[in-house]
């Protein structure tokens, strides 16, 4: 098979494209409508992430450089599925990003802000946040700074590094949204 490979020691999932039906339409039509319907910007294809026991993602921006004025502004990951309900791990963590607040609301959605999990401890020890991977929820965040640096250089917000941490137990399905537009 001469097809192109892919470094499993970076990312180990399954991706499929979705096709544009009209539900799919009607998603992407909510995700620009959370942006505030935004001028010259367009939803990505849909994709679907499956991932198995110590499937993963490591650490990568959604972002590049802006061609022409234009690059892959925001993301949404979105959680449509965890097998039979048995999945361990694969939270998406964001190294870099500090936890908002100390309010005790957080606790439902990522990890590291109480209870006895090892997971737990090293978490708090090591900072950034994780996210839980819970059917039905989403995380959204903005790739580009809007306010240009020096020179008038648009760059991507460094605190969105992130990785698909590993599967310990089940399956994992995460849905990725990403809008394309302007940053200029």
């Amino acid at each position: 098979d001469a097809g192109p490979r892919r470094d499993k020691s970076i990312r180990d999932s399954e991706v499929a494209l979705v096709p544009r039906t009209d539900t799919v339409r009607c998603i992407e039509a909510r995700a620009r409508s959370l942006q505030g319907w935004r001028d010259e910007t367009w939803i990505e294809r849909l994709r679907v992430q499956r991932y198995h026991v110590g499937g993963h993602y490591g650490h990568h921006f959604d972002w590049m450089e802006p061609r022409m004025g234009y690059a892959r502004v925001s993301s949404i990951m979105a959680w449509v599925g965890d097998g039979d309900g048995s999945l361990v791990g694969g939270g998406t963590e964001f190294p870099l990003l500090q936890r908002p607040s100390s309010d005790d609301r957080w606790c439902k959605f990522v990890i590291g802000c109480g209870g006895s999990d090892d997971a737990e401890k090293d978490q708090r020890r090591q900072g950034g946040v994780v996210f839980k991977p819970i059917v039905g929820n989403a995380v959204f965040w903005e790739n580009f700074n809007p306010q240009a640096g020096p020179g008038g250089v648009v760059r991507g917000y460094e605190e969105s590094w992130h990785a698909g941490l590993p599967v310990e137990r089940g399956v994992k399905v995460g849905l990725n949204v990403w809008s394309y537009g302007r940053v200029d």
